[in-house]
Formats: C-alpha cells, sequence, structure tokens
C-alpha cells in the first residue's frame, strides 16, 4: 500500500467492492447492491481481472476511486489486450486533492504491467477536461438516436402511482420476446481498419445482467436493457435489410407496451436506422483513448450501446 499526503493507496481487491459500492452510490447517487459490481469486476474473459485503485483517507473514510474493466480489443484480424476506462469518482470531502491524476497514473502502471495496451472510455462533460490534460486523445463522438415513446395517460399514472409494480411488469412483458439466450448471440460483423469487440461467447456472457434481455420480433432481433424507463438497444440483427423499417416500428411498438420514455441506440455508424428516425440523431459522449503501444495510434473505433460499462 502506497502512501500520498494523508491518503493510502491500494489495489482494489474482491474485499474491496462493499466499500466502492458505497462510494458510487454516494457520489452518484444512486442505491446499487455490490454484487453488480462483483459481476462487473469479474472481467476473467479478458484474461485480467482488478485493474484499478482506491485512495482511503488516514481516518479510515474512502475517499477517492480509478480504474478500468479490462476487454479485447480487435482490428484486422488482430487481438489487442485494451480496458475501459470507467467509475471516476471521488468522495465530496476529498475533491481537489490530486487524487485523480495520482490514480489514473497508478492505473496506467498496473496496465502496463499486465500488457494491456490501449485504454479508451466514454467520459462524461465532467471528467473529459481532466482526462485531455493528461494526454488523453479525442477519437471520435458517439452518435446517439433518442427516439422518444408517447405514453399513454394510464401508463404515466401507473408509473406514479406504483413504480415499483411498473418496473416488474416491463421487466415481465420484455422476457415474454425472449426466445433464446442472450449468451447465444453469434453474429459479428465484417469490420476492417477499426478497432471493435469481437462478439465472443465469453464478451455476451460477460453482459448478463437481470435487466438486459434477447428480444425477438418479426423481422429481427436485439440486445437490450431497461434502464432508467429508457429502453437501450444494444445491438441489433435485422433478418432483411428491406425490412429495417419493419423492425424499427416493432422496437418502438415494444418500448410503447413497457411504457418506456424513449428508445436510445448509441453506435459510431450512422447508416444503421431507417430515415423515418434519422432525424433523432444526437451528438453523443466522446470517445477517447490513452494508447501504451505505439503501433496502436490515429485508429477509429467501431463500437455500440452494448460497448459501454453500463450496459
Amino acid at each position: 500500500m502506497k502512501k500520498y499526503n494523508q491518503y493510502h493507496i491500494k489495489q482494489i481487491s474482491k474485499e474491496d467492492i462493499p466499500a466502492f459500492t458505497n462510494l458510487y452510490n454516494l457520489v452518484f447517487n444512486k442505491k446499487f447492491n455490490s454484487d453488480v459490481f462483483k459481476k462487473k469486476f469479474e472481467t476473467n474473459w479478458a484474461k485480467r481481472t482488478y485493474i484499478g485503485y482506491l485512495a482511503f483517507h488516514e481516518n479510515g473514510e474512502i475517499a477517492a476511486y480509478y480504474g478500468v474493466y479490462p476487454s479485447i480489443l480487435k482490428v484486422n484480424e488482430k487481438i489487442h489486450f485494451s480496458a475501459q476506462s470507467a467509475e471516476t469518482m471521488t468522495h465530496p470531502n476529498h475533491r481537489r486533492k490530486g487524487l485523480f491524476k495520482v490514480l489514473m497514473d497508478e492505473t496506467l502502471s498496473l496496465c502496463k504491467s499486465e500488457n494491456i495496451e490501449l485504454i479508451y472510455g466514454f467520459p462524461n462533460s465532467n471528467s473529459y477536461p481532466q482526462f485531455m490534460k493528461s494526454g488523453w486523445k479525442h477519437s471520435e463522438n458517439i452518435i446517439r438516436y433518442n427516439i422518444p415513446v408517447k405514453l399513454t395517460l394510464a401508463q404515466k399514472i401507473f408509473r406514479k402511482i406504483n413504480n415499483t409494480h411498473y418496473q416488474t411488469t416491463a421487466l415481465k412483458i420484455l422476457r415474454g420476446f425472449e426466445k433464446n439466450k442472450f449468451s447465444n448471440w453469434s453474429y459479428e460483423k465484417n469490420i476492417i481498419n477499426q478497432l471493435f469487440h469481437p462478439r465472443i461467447q465469453e464478451y455476451i456472457e460477460y453482459k448478463e445482467f437481470k435487466n438486459n434481455f434477447r428480444v425477438f420480433t418479426k423481422y429481427g432481433e436485439a440486445l437490450v436493457s431497461w434502464k432508467y424507463n429508457d429502453l437501450l438497444i444494444g445491438e441489433f440483427q435485422v433478418n432483411d435489410k428491406e425490412k429495417n423499417q419493419s423492425f424499427w416500428t416493432e422496437l418502438i411498438n415494444i418500448g410503447v407496451k413497457i411504457g418506456a420514455n424513449n428508445l436510445i441506440l448509441d453506435s459510431t455508424e450512422e447508416n444503421q436506422v431507417p430515415s423515418s428516425i434519422t432525424h433523432f440523431k444526437i451528438q453523443g459522449l466522446p470517445i477517447i483513448y490513452y494508447s501504451l503501444n505505439p503501433e496502436i495510434q490515429n485508429l477509429k473505433f467501431n463500437f455500440t450501446g452494448l460497448d459501454f460499462d453500463t450496459f
């Protein structure tokens, strides 16, 4: 354990997950169970786990965390051990103490020792400037399609009166569209000169959470996630490209049935949706990266919502 001013710096471990969860819930005003993060940190599919550092004040209070989730990226048939930057957070009592830079430097050093070649992330507006000051590069921005769903008055009242039952009902409806296991998704894209997550089974299994579903429609299927009353489209496959409009109509109808506020598709590709919904396109989060391999520079990424650590 290293010392930095009044703080003790240590690599995160399985035993630290409860303290990590408490810090996360405090900083982001959430109520997550530690089991969620236990699963997120078990990145055995990428051959590396628990890459990140915690700072504890000398009084024992957890102060900050910075770390990455190991992953694998592929470009032109070549595999690169990589990691996604995530969960940058500092306790309100310990901000402006230089902890972000200290924890990032420790994490980058650990990544090098673990032969991780590239780190990428999708920072929000608060953390973006800090990454840029630390030598990260901005590749491009995610394209987001934010498609509003019109709720009925009955749905609005139902959600307001009994939100717990509303959420349970939405999940039950989504399960009704499942015909096969989430982890059996096997579609692989033919991508050239762009870094992407290969859709190997271990990766898809890693993405299995209770609010994630593989939904089937007449014209295709999709990996979706029910989050904060929105239906996130992580990945999709249309049986016949000529039926793309019909497929998206089906997805929107599912959104109506579960009472979603929006259907959200995040992607680096523009030409995936029918012209009828292209006007819902907005600029999404930036894609930034820090290369630990001189050979990996100035490459483009090919990501979808499935590739976000929050999916």
